[in-house]
């Protein structure tokens, strides 16, 4: 492997259905007024750990640790639902969505994957990481009373249902204009991992 040091992260990739409706979801926020660095429908995912700046000789080790890590879990489901905010109204920076169905086996899966990747080197998640999918981030700080109305109006949201079944590892290339994320490796919940491999469409 070459001395390349790579930005990375593990996340859970949503189907094409699920990035549609979030995408509508955000468009009619935006049509409302919200303004803020709104994340593209084609680049939300669900983050079980970040794992920041990544040598990549060290990533044929980080997959076959997501691969331990994902052999132990099963699949479950979950549905995009609610809206929220940190670190709160009134000095909100990110917007979110949540998610109903399985959220024990979520937080069962983003530990295991920290306990994974800890002896490599790489922290644990952060609390707040687990269970949401980041729709915007503020450039200062919302409108505290017109995000307020927007949170009302789609207070209801709900998203298609689908199967977490696998887990990838990702590289995240900045640049001008939106962040790119390509799949290095890919490991699938209760069985062997894909090959590793370096490039790819996320």
């Amino acid at each position: 492997m070459s001395d390349a040091v790579l930005r990375t992260f593990v996340a859970v990739p949503l189907p094409a259905p699920v990035r549609a409706a979030l995408g509508d979801l955000c468009a009619r926020m935006k049509a409302a007024g919200l303004r803020g660095r709104w994340v593209p429908a084609e680049n939300i995912h669900l983050t079980l750990a970040f794992l920041g700046e990544t040598p990549a000789a060290a990533v044929p080790r980080i997959d076959a640790a997501l691969v331990r890590a994902a052999a132990g879990a099963e699949t479950f489901d979950l549905t995009p639902a609610g809206l929220g905010v940190f670190p709160g109204l009134r000095r909100a920076r990110v917007l979110w969505v949540g998610f109903q169905g399985g959220l024990e086996p979520l937080a069962a899966l983003t530990t295991a994957v920290g306990e994974a990747i800890s002896p490599l080197g790489f922290p644990p998640p952060r609390s707040q990481s687990v269970g949401h999918l980041t729709l915007a981030r503020a450039r200062d700080l919302f409108d505290p009373a017109l995000l307020a109305s927007v949170l009302d109006q789609h207070r209801t949201f709900s998203g298609p249902a689908f199967r977490v079944d696998h887990i990838v590892l990702y590289r995240s290339e900045l640049g001008a204009g939106p962040a790119r994320y390509r799949p290095l490796a890919t490991a699938s919940l209760g069985g062997a991992g894909a090959p590793f491999t370096t490039g790819g469409k996320s």
